[in-house]
């Protein structure tokens, strides 16, 4: 808990970001946030902040535990060097983005 809200505070948004964000949520538009940081802590600013919303997906670097121990990352290590297409499309950000244009249109 204490990790989460130290990270939170410190982090100052520029103005007007969370009322784009809930914006582009009430209008459907997908959100990505491609970052090669680490995204549990990317996930636990924005929840702080209330704007970890439906329409936002986050691509990034996860830990993985086991128990309260750091065990490793989750999955392929995005880096400055492989921050591209090819490390987006091992995740569905584009078939559920393209799932949910399609069902707004209709």
């Amino acid at each position: 808990m204490a990790f989460y809200l130290s990270i939170s505070l410190c982090l100052v948004y520029r103005e007007g970001t969370n009322t784009m964000l809930q914006s582009l949520q009430a209008a459907g538009v997908p959100v990505l946030v491609f970052s090669a940081g680490l995204g549990d802590s990317v996930s636990a600013v924005l929840r702080y902040h209330n704007v970890l919303l439906p329409n936002l997906h986050i691509i990034s670097n996860y830990l993985r535990f086991n128990g309260l121990q750091v065990n490793g990352f989750q999955g392929d290590i995005i880096h400055s060097f492989n921050k591209n297409e090819h490390a987006i499309e091992k995740s569905d950000y584009f078939e559920v983005s393209a799932t949910n244009f399609w069902m707004n249109l209709t």
